[in-house]
């Protein structure tokens, strides 16, 4: 058996900021987690997420607020859980 690269693609997310005005779009994890970096850093409030269809407020601290909504990107978390053997 050969092993290929697979391209796995996932929906892209949208940042907002606190006019609402779209600042970009994030198409995987690691770009969101750099936005949420810098939000972290700059100490900036009032930006969102919108992750199909679905809106998450990020917190100056970098965190994004989930309470009670989908799982932004499962596709990490999905493959984790497999190579952990869950």
């Amino acid at each position: 058996m050969i092993v290929k690269i697979n391209r796995i693609v996932e929906p892209p997310s949208y940042i907002f900021d606190a006019n609402g005005f779209l600042v970009g779009t994030c198409n995987n994890y690691l770009e969101l987690n750099d936005v949420c970096i810098q939000i972290m850093k700059l100490g900036v409030e009032g930006y969102t997420l919108e992750y199909e269809g679905n809106l998450y407020p990020i917190e100056k601290n970098g965190r994004i607020y989930y309470k009670g909504k989908p799982e932004i990107y499962p596709t990490y978390g999905h493959q984790m859980e497999i190579i952990m053997g869950f």
